[in-house]
C-alpha cells in the first residue's frame, strides 16, 4: 500500500491537547466543525491557564533563587506601609459610616438647614423615678433635677456648641435651645422653696394651660409636655404626677472635621459628668444618651469594610506568593539536607534497607477519612438521599427569603449592660416617641395668592391622611386663616404680609415665627414649613415606609415644590436601601464568581453548578436568619456579602479537583477529588469557625449575630462543598474536562524520584516507541489514544525524527519541572519549547 501523510493535531477527534503542558481539554459539544464554541472556549481557557502558570512559575523560581532579597524587600514594604498608622484616624460618625453621602435625606437636610434649625445633635438626660420616690413632681426630686441641669449647662464650651433659634452662636446658656421640664418655673430653683407637691402640681398645670408660654425651643409648653414628662397622670385638669423627666439639650452638628472633633470631646465630658451623678440623685435612676453614644457602639460600615477587606486580601496574596515562598525555599533546603524540622541542627539517619525515606509523603488519616466519605457519597442510595435533602433545604431557604424582615433595633449595637441600652429601654417604657417631620417649601411662590394659600393648607391634609402619621399637625397657614376669619380680615393680595406680621406679634401665635423665613427687608417670605408627626413606632420598617410614603404623597399630591425632612430621615435612608443594596451586591458577587472561576473550571456545567451552589447557600442563609430572628439590615448584609467568598472557597476547590482528575468514571473522580482536597476544605472551614467562636461569648448582640451568621456560613458551605456538590457533579458531569497525564502529575509526588526518559543517574536515554510513563509515543495520555493503522508499513525517517524530537522535548520539560520542585516551587507551567507548533507524523 502506498504511503500517505496525515496531520494529527490538537483538535483531532473533538479533543484539544496541549501536549507540552500535559493538559487535555475535552470538547463535549455537538456543534458543526466549522464553529464549535466549546472548543473555542477551551482554547481560550488553556491559553489563559498556560500563560498564568508560566508567569507564576517564572516568578516563583526567581523568588526561590533569591529568598533573602525577597524577604528584605517584603519587610521594607510592610514597614513603609506601617508608617501610615501615624496619620491613622478612626471614623466613628454614624452619618459618615452608615448613611449614603449622596442620599436625598442629606441633600434635603442641607436645603432646609439654610432656613430652619433642623440639623442638630440631641444630648438627653432621662431621670426615672426610683422605687422610693414614685412621683418626680415632688419638690425634693425637682431640686435634684436642677442639680443635673446645672451640671450640664456649666460644662465648658456648652454655650459655644449649643443651637440657637437665630442660628448665631450663643452668648450665654439662656440663648441655647433646649426642651427642659424645669422651664415651667423659669429655671429658678428658689421658686420651689417652701412649696409642697400640691402647689407644684397647680403651678405645672397653669403652665400647661397657658397657650402663651413659649419655651426655649420656640414651641408652647403644652406642645412639649409629653416629651418632658413620662407617664404623666391628670385628674380634673390637674397634672398630679409623672414617672420620669426628660431634658433635651440641642447641640450643633458641624460638618467641619476639626469642629466635629471638639463637639465629640464635649459630648464625652457630658457623658462622664452625667454618669457621675448616679449616686448623688436619690430620687432617680439616671439614664443618658448623646449622639456619640451610637457612634461609639457601631461597627464599620459596609463601604469601609469592603475597602479594607479588598486591601487585606490583596496584600495577603502578595505576601504569600513572595515572602512565604522565600521562607519555604529555606525549608525545602532543610529537607534536602536531611535536617529535622523541630531540631534543624540534627541530621536524620540514613533509611534502613527496604524502609522508606524519612521525608517520603505518607497518606494522611484525614485524606483516608475523606476517601471513605466519598465512596459513601457515590452509593446510589446516598445520592437519592442527598438529592432530596438538597432540594428540601433549598425550598426552605426560598421560603425564608420571602419571610425575612428588615427591622433594625439600635440596641443590638450596644453592649448588654451599656448605658445606651438602658437608656433606650427606659425611653421606650416611659415616653411616646413622636417624631416631628417638617414639610418645607423653599420655592419662589406668591403667598399673597389665594391658590398658594390653598395649596399650603392642603399639605396638612396630605400629612394627616398618611397612615404612618398622627392626625395632628402644626400649620401656620391653617391657624393664620382661622385667625383672619375670626377677626374678619382679608389675607390675600397686599393685605397678606401686614396681617401676618400682626398675627405673629400675638403671644399665643408667636411660636409660628420659627416656621417662616422672611427676607432681610421683611417684604417677602423666602421659605415656610408645616409640621407633621409620626405615629409612635420603633420599627425600622415602619420608619422607612413612613419616609418613602410621605415623600411620594407630597410629590404627587401637592402642586408646591415642597419636601418632607427630619434629621432622623438620614438614618431611615439606610433602611430604605438595605434590600436593594443587598440584592445588587449579591448579583455582582455572583457575576464575579462566574467570571473568575470560569477559566479555571473550563466546563460550563461545572461552573454553573458552582454558581448555583453559591445561590442556594445564600437562600439557605436567609432561612437561618428567619429561624434565628436576624433581620436584614446593614449588619447582616455584610455577612451575606462575606458568605460569597466562603461559599466559593468551599465549592470551587472541589470542582477544580474533580475536573482535573484523570479517573475514568464520575464516581472515581469524586473519590479522588474529595480524598485529595476534601480534607483541606474541611480544615479551612473548621479554622474559620474556631476563629469566630469567641464572638459567641461577646457582650454585644451585633457580635453574636456575626457568630450565628458565620456558623451558618461554615456549616452550609461545608455541606454544599463536601456533600451536595460532589453528588451533582457525579450526576451531571460524566467525563473529565481537563486531564493531566500521570507523567505530569507524578512529578510533584517525590522530589527524589527518577524522571521518565532518564537512567538511574539522571542521564537521558534513547526514546522508545512504547508509551512513556502513561503516554504513548505521540505524547498523548493513555485515556486518549490513537489507533495505529491496520497495515504494517515501514516508518519513514522523518517520523522517527519527529518522535525523537518530541520525546527529547518532553524529557527536557520534565527535567525543568523536577529542578523547580527541588527548590520549593512546583513550576507547573514550565513547558517545552515550540508548544504551539503542530506535530506531523507520516504513516
Amino acid at each position: 500500500m502506498d504511503s500517505r501523510s496525515a496531520e494529527i493535531n490538537c483538535g483531532a477527534l473533538d479533543e484539544k491537547l496541549n501536549a507540552d503542558d500535559g493538559l487535555v481539554v475535552h470538547n463535549r459539544c455537538c456543534f458543526p466543525r466549522r464553529f464549535n464554541p466549546c472548543s473555542f472556549w477551551s482554547s481560550v481557557c488553556s491559553w489563559y491557564l498556560r500563560r498564568l502558570e508560566r508567569f507564576f512559575g517564572w516568578f516563583g523560581a526567581g523568588i526561590a533563587k533569591h529568598p533573602l532579597i525577597t524577604i528584605q524587600i517584603c519587610l521594607v514594604f510592610v514597614s513603609v506601609c506601617s508608617v501610615g498608622f501615624i496619620w491613622f484616624e478612626a471614623e466613628n460618625r454614624t452619618v459618615k459610616l452608615f448613611i449614603p453621602q449622596t442620599s436625598k435625606a442629606i441633600d434635603d437636610l442641607e436645603a432646609a438647614e439654610r432656613y430652619f434649625r433642623v440639623n442638630f445633635r440631641e444630648e438627653i438626660v432621662l431621670l426615672v423615678a426610683s422605687p422610693g420616690h414614685p412621683n418626680v413632681l415632688s419638690p425634693e426630686c425637682l431640686r435634684q433635677a436642677f442639680q443635673a441641669h446645672n451640671a450640664v449647662i456649666e460644662l465648658e464650651s456648652y454655650s459655644d456648641f449649643c443651637v440657637t433659634l437665630s442660628g448665631n452662636q450663643s452668648k450665654s446658656p439662656e440663648d441655647c435651645v433646649m426642651i427642659n421640664p424645669l422651664e415651667f418655673v423659669q429655671f429658678n430653683e428658689t421658686l420651689l422653696l417652701d412649696k409642697d407637691i400640691k402647689q407644684v402640681q397647680h403651678e405645672l398645670s397653669r403652665a400647661y394651660n397657658n397657650t402663651s408660654l413659649i419655651m426655649r425651643n420656640g414651641r408652647p409648653f403644652w406642645f412639649n409636655f409629653n416629651r418632658m414628662f413620662g407617664n404623666a397622670t391628670r385628674k380634673r385638669g390637674i397634672v398630679t404626677g409623672a414617672k420620669a423627666l426628660q431634658m433635651v439639650y440641642l447641640v450643633r452638628d458641624p460638618s467641619d472635621d476639626d469642629m466635629n472633633e471638639k463637639v465629640l470631646n464635649w459630648e464625652k465630658s457630658f457623658i462622664d459628668k452625667v454618669s457621675s451623678l448616679r449616686d448623688d440623685l436619690s430620687c432617680y435612676e439616671v439614664h443618658f444618651s448623646s449622639e456619640r453614644s451610637l457612634d461609639d457602639a457601631i461597627a464599620e460600615s459596609t463601604g469601609y469594610f469592603c475597602i479594607y477587606a479588598a486591601l487585606t486580601v490583596t496584600l495577603s496574596f502578595l505576601l504569600i506568593v513572595t515572602c512565604l515562598v522565600a521562607i519555604m525555599s529555606y525549608d525545602v533546603r532543610r529537607i534536602k539536607s536531611g535536617r529535622r524540622d523541630c531540631l534543624p541542627f540534627c541530621l536524620v539517619p540514613k533509611p534502613k534497607e527496604g524502609k522508606p525515606a524519612w521525608d517520603e509523603p505518607i497518606k494522611q488519616t484525614s485524606n483516608r477519612a475523606m476517601e471513605y466519605w466519598a465512596k459513601f457519597l457515590t452509593l446510589p442510595e446516598t445520592k437519592v438521599i442527598v438529592l432530596l435533602f438538597s432540594m428540601s433545604l433549598l425550598a426552605a431557604g426560598i421560603y425564608g427569603v420571602t419571610q425575612v424582615n428588615e427591622t433594625f433595633d439600635r440596641r443590638i449595637l450596644a453592649k448588654d449592660e451599656s448605658y445606651l441600652k438602658r437608656f433606650l429601654t427606659a425611653q421606650e417604657q416611659h415616653f411616646e416617641v413622636s417624631l416631628g417631620v417638617s414639610i418645607v417649601e423653599t420655592g419662589s411662590v406668591d403667598y399673597e395668592m389665594y391658590s398658594t394659600q390653598k395649596h399650603i393648607r392642603a399639605l396638612t391634609n396630605i400629612v394627616t391622611e398618611n397612615k404612618h402619621f398622627r392626625n395632628l399637625s402644626l400649620s401656620w397657614m391653617d391657624t393664620f386663616s382661622r385667625y383672619a376669619k375670626s377677626v374678619k380680615k382679608n389675607i390675600t393680595g397686599p393685605q397678606f404680609l401686614p396681617e401676618l406680621t400682626t398675627f405673629l406679634r400675638i403671644p399665643e401665635y408667636s411660636y409660628f415665627s420659627q416656621d417662616l423665613k422672611l427676607s432681610d427687608d421683611g417684604t417677602r417670605i423666602e421659605a415656610s414649613r408645616i409640621m407633621g408627626f409620626l405615629k409612635n413606632s420603633g420599627s425600622s420598617t415602619f420608619q422607612k415606609d413612613a419616609m418613602t410614603s410621605i415623600r411620594k404623597d407630597v410629590t404627587e399630591k401637592s402642586k408646591l415644590d415642597a419636601f418632607p425632612i427630619a434629621r432622623s430621615f438620614i438614618f431611615f435612608e439606610q433602611y430604605a436601601i438595605t434590600s436593594r443594596e443587598t440584592m445588587r451586591n449579591l448579583i455582582i458577587a455572583a457575576l464575579a464568581v462566574l467570571i473568575v472561576t470560569s477559566p479555571f473550571l473550563v466546563d460550563f456545567t461545572v461552573t454553573l453548578l458552582v454558581v448555583l451552589n453559591f445561590a442556594a447557600l445564600i437562600c439557605e442563609l436567609f432561612g437561618l436568619m428567619v429561624i434565628w430572628d436576624v433581620s436584614l439590615n446593614s449588619v447582616s448584609m455584610i455577612n451575606l456579602v462575606m458568605a460569597v467568598g466562603f461559599a466559593v472557597d468551599y465549592s470551587a476547590h472541589v470542582a477544580h479537583a474533580y475536573i482535573t482528575s484523570n479517573e475514568e468514571t464520575a464516581n472515581k473522580r469524586v473519590v479522588e477529588a474529595l480524598s485529595t482536597i476534601g480534607a483541606s476544605v474541611f480544615m479551612g472551614g473548621l479554622s474559620t469557625f474556631l476563629g469566630m467562636v469567641v464572638l459567641a461569648f461577646a457582650s454585644s448582640e451585633i457580635f453574636r449575630i456575626f457568630f450565628r451568621m458565620f456558623l451558618g456560613i461554615v456549616v452550609l458551605g461545608l455541606l454544599h462543598g463536601l456533600c451536595i456538590l460532589p453528588v451533582y457533579l457525579s450526576l451531571l458531569c460524566w467525563r473529565p474536562t481537563v486531564v493531566r497525564p500521570p507523567a505530569v502529575r507524578d512529578t510533584g509526588l517525590d522530589m527524589g524520584s527518577k524522571v521518565p526518559g532518564t537512567d538511574s543517574n539522571g542521564a537521558k536515554t534513547s526514546p522508545k516507541l512504547s508509551s512513556v510513563n502513561g503516554t504513548n509515543q505521540c505524547g498523548l495520555p493513555m485515556s486518549v489514544s490513537l489507533k495505529p493503522p491496520q497495515e504494517k508499513t515501514e516508518p519513514l525517517d522523518n517520523a522517527n525524527l519527529a518522535n525523537q524530537k518530541f520525546e527529547n522535548e518532553t524529557v527536557n520539560a520534565q527535567h525543568e519541572k523536577r529542578d523547580a520542585i527541588e527548590i520549593g516551587i512546583q513550576n507547573i507551567g514550565a513547558d517545552a519549547e515550540g508548544d504551539d507548533s503542530e506535530m506531523k507524523i507520516t504513516i
